[in-house]
């Protein structure tokens, strides 16, 4: 299902590159988002991809607007969709939908969002691109680069992303990999908070890695399992005591600010502008409903190795095999 949606963006960026008459003047959006930096970054890749038939205005939701003057200024405009980046932006288009019920059918296009799927689920009329990289993407690409054939990785996650661990359990599978899963709030007698996770993951990380023999962790982009708090009273001092790396899906982890993952992959911004730009061509131009385009993985990757984290762990790597890493942090 994900490569028969990566195969409809592609196709329609074909068409975008084949000058077609498609992008008709008449589009206009109006794009929620921090206008800063890696924001304004997927925007401008967007519009380029876009061609100049599409015209965006931008609403800085760091400004903190009011609803009020989110829908009149969508409404001066004539905006036929929204762009949503960033889970502020996300919120901001729930409030519309009650302020306004037209906004409830405007389509909406959800990027750069952590935990889209999950923050958009109150959305309607949405689809978009899921931020963090797959986890198939990100384990294969650290074992292709691991002189150590690892076959056990642990990870801790929502239920409300079940189907998603289960694809990816299968498909690892076939790599002969097994993601040993541990759902941090599926016991509904235990309220869900950073302190009772940061309880769960104590409990079971020994488990994981006696009995279930887990030799990889993976720090997922989720601020109830990844925080300033478990960080400093599980993460730092797990990888450390346990000598077990820990791969990311956020590049900030492997950074030299954190030191806490060895290896991590985030989408390649530009690349991801691209893809955005295949998402709403695929809805205006082939009147594909957005329920059928769905949330999408994202497709390209930039991927960062801290060689310092390596040595401390007594991590072995693939000398010729690190010429594929975007970033090394020596």
């Amino acid at each position: 299902m994900q490569l028969k949606k990566a195969i409809r963006t592609t196709v329609a960026l074909f068409l975008m590159s084949c000058g077609t008459s498609a992008w008709a003047s008449s589009n206009n959006l109006v794009a929620l988002m921090p206008d800063e930096g890696r924001f304004r970054t997927v925007l401008e890749a967007l519009r380029d991809q876009a061609g100049p038939g599409y015209h965006i205005d931008v609403i800085d939701v760091n400004k903190n607007p009011t609803v009020k003057t989110i829908a009149d200024q969508c409404a001066s405009v004539g905006a036929k969709g929204l762009i949503l980046m960033d889970n502020k932006a996300v919120t901001e288009a729930i409030e519309l939908q009650k302020y306004d019920t037209t906004f409830k059918t405007l389509p909406k296009f959800v990027f750069m969002t952590l935990l889209a799927q999950l923050s958009a689920k109150s959305l309607l009329n949405a689809a978009g691109i899921t931020f963090e990289v797959p986890l198939y993407t990100l384990v294969t690409n650290f074992r292709i680069i691991s002189q150590k054939d690892f076959s056990t990785i642990g990870i801790f996650y929502r239920k409300s992303f079940s189907h998603s661990i289960e694809e990816s359990k299968k498909l690892l599978e076939k790599e002969q990999i097994k993601l040993n899963a541990v759902c941090i709030d599926c016991d509904q007698n235990q309220k869900t908070s950073v302190d009772n996770v940061l309880r769960a993951m104590n409990d079971d990380w020994d488990l994981m890695v006696s009995k279930e023999k887990v030799e990889v962790f993976i720090m997922t982009a989720d601020n109830l399992i990844v925080n300033p708090k478990s960080l400093t009273e599980f993460w730092l001092g797990k990888i450390k005591n346990k000598k077990i790396p820990a791969i990311a899906a956020i590049d900030l982890l492997a950074s030299e600010k954190f030191e806490a993952a060895i290896f991590a992959a985030d989408p390649d911004l530009i690349q991801l502008g691209n893809q955005a730009a295949g998402q709403i061509a695929e809805h205006f131009e082939n009147n594909t409903a957005m329920e059928k385009i769905g949330f999408e993985p994202t497709i390209s990757i930039k991927s960062t190795l801290n060689m310092h984290v390596a040595d401390k762990l007594g991590w072995k790597l693939k000398n010729e095999k690190l010429g594929r890493i975007t970033t090394i942090i020596k």
